[in-house]
């Protein structure tokens, strides 16, 4: 019977005995079962220690266990909120359990990604459209309303009062614009936005060479004011050179100056020495080592027509509006018009040229290869552009892209990943 006693009938059948660790295990499941609805009744009397401990202990067991986690209150998910801000500004280098934990992980991503978010914005519109708003635009809007407002003020009505109060609610919303415009300027100044504005740059100047080729229009309006850039600060330093009577070559040689430039320093040159003087010449030498950019409008005169017209120079005549109009008729240009006559003798004037002499034939024959002349030297393929320039502006916009990527999962996604078999 002993042995009997530990077995039991089932509809007529007869069962194996239940063995002590079959016995010890179900009493251990029932341990944590209890646990677990302990907890499921009052979550808040068990520690993250307590919690992290029945989470191994159901999984070893096999049973369903779900942690419920507290519902953070208005200030903690603010607090969280303005910590994932704060974080997003200095990438991301405070450490997350400082201000927020699971409870607030929704505020935190939200702040990390919405401030990382806001800075790139703010700076690729500062940077691609130049803007934000000056502070004179805000005290010009101001201005507005306290007029509307002293007007107003006074008893104005009918038509006239509804004209001032239009030009009050302009006024403010002068005001708003102008807010809005400074407050983006300044978020585009936070660090994660000054790089993205930095990597924006860099990628410009870098392509910008190319694209001018390419015919892409935002590149070639880039291209032509950097060159006007260099030729406005070439002409400042000509001019000083000019007055102070300093090595005036050291300046120019090599520089891409236009016509309008070139006539501006010749003319100086003139004043400051004397037309035709020994020193206005020198200087007037000098200044022919610059290269003249762009194009020249030549108004119908084809290059060959005024090869041949220097070809035909005697030397002897002056240059005036009838030499030159005669010098074209004979190199058989029929009829000249007045700007084709006005755009060479301008030119040779402004290379302080006085004769139709070998001086002359030797500057004609420079406007002649003008035309069609670009601003500045231009790239032909992609493996021209300057590399280093391009890695810059590559790694300085993955690194602040790479802040939009800064969301913590959950606990449960975490658990997820870490069950399923085929997460490497």
């Amino acid at each position: 019977m002993p042995i009997m006693g530990q077995m039991s009938l089932t509809g007529g059948q007869m069962q194996a005995p239940i063995t002590a660790e079959e016995r010890q295990l179900k009493n251990e499941r029932k341990r944590v079962l209890a646990y677990i609805r302990q907890y499921e009744r009052a979550p808040n009397n068990f520690n993250n220690t307590m919690i992290s401990q029945i989470e191994r202990m159901a999984m070893q067991y096999q049973i369903p266990f779900q942690r419920q986690e507290k519902t953070a209150s208005f200030g903690a998910n603010a607090l969280a909120f303005g910590g994932g801000l704060a974080d997003s500004i200095v990438f991301d280098l405070m450490p997350d359990k400082w201000y927020s934990d699971e409870s607030t992980r929704v505020a935190k991503n939200t702040g990390k990604i919405g401030g990382a978010a806001a800075q790139i914005a703010a700076a690729v519109a500062a940077t691609i459209a130049s803007g934000g708003a000056a502070a004179p635009t805000i005290g010009a809007a101001l201005g507005n309303v306290g007029k509307a407002g002293a007007a107003l003020a006074t008893g104005v009505k009918g038509a006239q009062g509804m004209s001032k109060i239009a030009q009050a609610a302009k006024g403010l919303g002068g005001v708003g614009k102008s807010v809005g415009s400074l407050g983006m300027n300044a978020i585009a100044k936070l660090p994660v936005g000054r790089m993205t504005s930095s990597a924006i740059q860099s990628g410009k100047q870098a392509l910008t060479p190319y694209g001018a080729n390419a015919g892409w229009n935002w590149a070639k309006n880039a291209q032509t004011a950097a060159s006007r850039k260099v030729q406005a600060e070439t002409l400042v330093k000509g001019r000083q050179a000019i007055a102070n009577t300093g090595n005036l070559e050291e300046v120019v040689s090599g520089a891409n100056l236009t016509s309008g430039q070139v006539k501006s320093l010749t003319n100086m040159i003139n004043r400051t020495y004397g037309k035709n003087s020994k020193i206005a010449k020198e200087y007037i030498s000098q200044l022919n080592t610059a290269n003249m950019s762009g194009p020249i409008n030549l108004n119908g005169l084809k290059p060959e027509q005024i090869i041949k017209m220097a070809n035909g120079l005697d030397g002897r005549k002056l240059v005036n509006t009838a030499n030159i109009k005669a010098a074209l008729v004979k190199a058989g240009v029929k009829k000249p018009t007045k700007p084709q006559i006005e755009v060479i003798e301008e030119y040779l004037k402004s290379k302080n040229v006085t004769k139709l002499d070998s001086e002359a034939v030797k500057q004609i024959v420079k406007l002649a290869q003008r035309k069609g002349a670009t601003e500045l030297p231009t790239p032909a393929s992609l493996g021209d552009i300057d590399k280093w320039q391009a890695a810059m502006a590559g790694g300085m916009g993955f690194g602040s892209l790479s802040m939009l990527n800064k969301r913590e999962p959950s606990r449960q996604e975490m658990e997820d990943a870490a069950l399923d078999p085929f997460n490497v």
